[in-house]
């Protein structure tokens, strides 16, 4: 098996953390597994990997697509390949492709993605999943979406789905959760961008605020040129009750899940929605959008709001921070919930396709 981990290394949050759990899981099993690495991303391979099944690639999509992967694959001689999004053009290697998501085929995708990026996600990622021997998807919302875009077998796509970095889980182990101070925080995780729906839960924490309670919003994550206009709309809104921590590294995210009284996420669109479940299994409890994916993952353990409804958001957060049996509720029902999500379960189902695409 030969596994494009060029993510490894490169702080791309989701891609990342799928691609380096799923690396661990493979290679813990009977196969021989070999892996694409940018020289950043070497460091990042489980312990113990072997040094000459760890091949180099570069971190330049255009050069490790039509050039490095094609290479390795002629030297490796794979059964199978598994690549995120994009198979290259010149490997005739039966694939696999994770597709996390879809929402770049969505018309408002032109406010976050650049055009020419979005020409060539539309064009590419249509072919590779065409192409491929089996997709493979984070949820079964995904897995209908792709399904009805795109003209590829059914029985070929198959849900992988994702869960909390053990790195995460290990930092929340040794986080107590600190004493609850004058402040209620709201906590937002993911990157600013206009599908977030920010905006949204900014007014919501303002209406709090109006009402009485000392309520702030915390926004960790990155914040792209794309996200500028929202984050500045956000600071008219709240002013000194937004707090924007930016990019964390795992300890500071545990922390921001343990100082949190409740994670609001607003998206309008998810392929999975990872701080959902992260929240989970950090004991905080949760309150969601209604769309796409992301009641297939909260399940009865979270509570959902319309993403254009700022009463209601407003109400469900006021629910969470004002009544201790609504918070004890979610949080039980969350740990239990988080807990059925595993990367073992995720590199199983990855096994099990390349498996099959090699056959």
């Amino acid at each position: 098996m030969l596994i494009d981990a060029h993510h490894l290394g490169q702080g791309q949050t989701g891609n990342e953390t799928w691609a380096r759990n799923v690396v661990a899981g493979l290679a813990a099993g009977p196969d021989q597994v070999h892996v694409a690495v940018t020289r950043a991303g070497a460091a990042h391979l489980p312990p113990g990997f072997e040094p000459a099944r760890s091949h180099l690639v570069s971190a330049g999509s255009a050069r490790r697509l039509a050039v490095d992967l094609p290479r390795v694959a002629r030297a490796v001689r794979p059964g199978a390949l598994l690549v995120q999004y994009t198979v290259p053009p010149a490997c005739r290697v039966p694939a696999v492709v994770v597709v996390h998501d879809l929402s770049f085929e969505r018309p408002e995708a032109a406010e976050w993605i650049p055009r020419r990026s979005l020409a060539r996600y539309r064009a590419t990622i249509r072919r590779s999943a065409v192409r491929a021997r089996r997709i493979l998807v984070p949820s079964e919302y995904t897995r209908q979406d792709l399904l009805q875009r795109y003209q590829v077998d059914a029985d070929l796509v198959s849900v992988a789905g994702n869960a909390v970095d053990p790195a995460l889980l290990d930092a929340l182990a040794s986080t107590p959760r600190p004493d609850p101070g004058e402040q209620l925080v709201v906590l937002a995780v993911g990157t600013v961008l206009p599908r977030k729906n920010l905006e949204v839960l900014a007014a919501a924490v303002r209406d709090l605020r109006r009402a009485g309670l000392p309520a702030v919003l915390r926004l960790v994550g990155p914040v792209p040129d794309a996200g500028r206009l929202v984050l500045a709309r956000m600071d008219a809104a709240l002013g000194p009750a937004l707090q924007v921590s930016g990019v964390v590294d795992t300890a500071g995210l545990a922390a921001a899940y343990r100082s949190a009284q409740v994670l609001a996420f607003p998206s309008l669109f998810e392929g999975f929605g990872i701080p959902v479940v992260e929240a989970m299994a950090a004991g905080t409890p949760v309150v969601c959008s209604d769309a796409t994916c992301l009641p297939e993952i909260g399940g009865d353990a979270v509570l959902y709001a319309p993403t254009g409804s700022v009463q209601a958001w407003t109400e469900q957060l006021t629910l969470v921070l004002t009544s201790a049996a609504t918070k004890d509720a979610l949080v039980a029902a969350g740990h239990a919930r988080a807990q059925t999500f595993t990367w073992a379960a995720s590199s199983a189902a990855a096994r099990t396709a390349l498996l099959e695409a090699a056959a």
